[in-house]
């Protein structure tokens, strides 16, 4: 086991190595002064890039509430630290995007959430995120095709990936409703699986299929409800973007910005095994500004203060995390206790 979480941390070690190379190489190709030049014209508000992703986390933390089975013992403000906690584990740690989950659960048993319920909420939440994460990137894909037309091979891509992106939603519903997790520990068992501890991870499996089951069978308000405060976090992403444009000078419409985000939000969760997207997400600023005819200086300066809010966040991420919830750690050494019975 040792072994292959060695193995992980190697693998993530590389592909971090291989998007700070060529986020290096785009620098240098396009011409770090002229980099430069475009990020001195954001000048002394630069702060103000930061406030809608304050109002952004605000909603999704409404949407993450809406996907408890009940409504949690936990006050808003505590669940909205647990998230931007959580997210901030997310971004630093290259676990496919969910490395931060587990902590969410443990931070809210901390504060008298069960763990079923917490981990339910967090599968239900995912699931949710996807969704309207789908509705919002098909909204800004028909906005790029009536501003850019569907000759940008980026946008020709885009709309089979949006296909595929369709898929995968209703697929994530349909397995949860059929016991997504059972299954996953029944092929587990079939390949050799064997242990006391691994038939409590089947128990707390099952259990978990059948509190999702309820809840999609029970809840279908708070599922509608979560959709759309999540899909507003989305939406308030375009304040950002609409912002960050104008400091660099651009004379973007909200449509404009609209696709910008949406779409790079799409090619930011495509690459989820890339801690942070590094790399990534910016050659792939690089290709949704080309096809509104800006230059890659402008697209990488449009980056790099995307890289500066998304540093402050996860530094005062940090911050919570080892000010408020010192002894979460101590959570992972519970022989077993996050999977024992409630």
């Amino acid at each position: 086991m040792l072994d292959r979480v060695k193995i992980g941390r190697w693998i993530s070690l590389l592909f971090l190595a291989a998007g700070l190379a060529f986020f290096g190489v785009l620098v240098y190709t396009l011409d770090a002064g002229a980099i430069w030049r475009e990020l001195s014209r954001a000048g002394v508000y630069f702060p103000i890039i930061a406030l809608p992703y304050f109002l952004s986390y605000g909603f999704s933390t409404v949407g993450w509430r809406y996907s408890f089975p009940a409504r949690p013992p936990v006050s808003l403000n505590r669940l909205y630290r647990i998230r931007l906690i959580g997210e901030t584990m997310n971004t630093i740690t290259p676990a496919a995007y969910f490395g931060g989950e587990p902590v969410k659960v443990l931070l809210l048993g901390r504060h008298g959430v069960k763990p079923m319920d917490g981990a339910s909420s967090v599968v239900v939440a995912k699931t949710v995120i996807t969704i309207s994460e789908a509705v919002f990137v098909l909204i800004g894909i028909i906005i790029a095709i009536t501003q850019v037309g569907t000759g940008p091979p980026l946008i020709k891509a885009l709309m089979w990936a949006m296909v595929a992106f369709i898929v995968v939603c209703v697929l994530l519903l349909v397995f949860q409703r059929m016991g997504m997790f059972g299954a996953i520990v029944r092929f587990l068992r079939r390949l050799g699986m064997r242990g006391q501890w691994f038939n409590r991870l089947e128990h707390w499996m099952q259990r978990l299929d059948a509190s999702l089951y309820r809840y999609y069978r029970e809840n279908p308000r708070g599922l509608a409800l979560g959709i759309l405060f999540h899909f507003l976090g989305w939406v308030v992403g375009v304040v950002e973007t609409y912002i960050i444009l104008h400091l660099l000078g651009i004379p973007a419409d909200w449509g404009m910005a609209f696709a910008i985000e949406s779409i790079g939000a799409m090619i930011r969760g495509a690459m989820f095994f890339i801690p942070g997207g590094l790399g990534a997400s910016e050659g792939g600023n690089v290709l949704i500004f080309a096809a509104y005819g800006l230059s890659g200086p402008t697209a990488l300066s449009y980056s790099i203060l995307r890289r500066f809010r998304e540093i402050f966040f996860i530094t005062i991420g940090l911050l919570l995390f080892s000010r408020s919830e010192l002894s979460v750690m101590r959570g992972f050494s519970t022989e077993g206790a996050e999977l024992q019975p409630e």
